[in-house]
């Protein structure tokens, strides 16, 4: 079973000279991708000033749920470790004479 997400029709092949193709057997790319969003999971997101287009999932997973919660741990430890080394020292003194 295969999803379509995004949909590319691609045209007007070119070599690396600039040229087109010859034969089937050369390499070559696209020089024009026209591609629409199919899956509702997906926005496409175009940028006003360069006309650039990308593609953002709306969706999360697991993975990035357990890569978010770390960074929030070892954000708050580091939170509560630079105000207690800041705070504690002025009313404890931990020296032992």
């Amino acid at each position: 079973m295969t999803t379509e997400i995004i949909n590319c029709d691609f045209s007007d092949p070119v070599l690396y000279t600039g040229e087109s193709p010859t034969s089937t057997d050369q390499v070559f790319n696209f020089k024009n991708a026209t591609c629409t969003v199919v899956d509702e999971r997906f926005e496409e997101k175009v940028n006003a000033t360069t006309g650039a287009r990308f593609t953002v999932d709306k969706t999360i997973n697991l993975g990035q749920v357990i890569i978010i919660s770390f960074l929030i741990i070892f954000f708050i430890a580091g939170v509560v470790k630079f105000f207690s080394d800041l705070i504690i020292p002025d009313f404890v003194d931990f020296k032992h004479h």
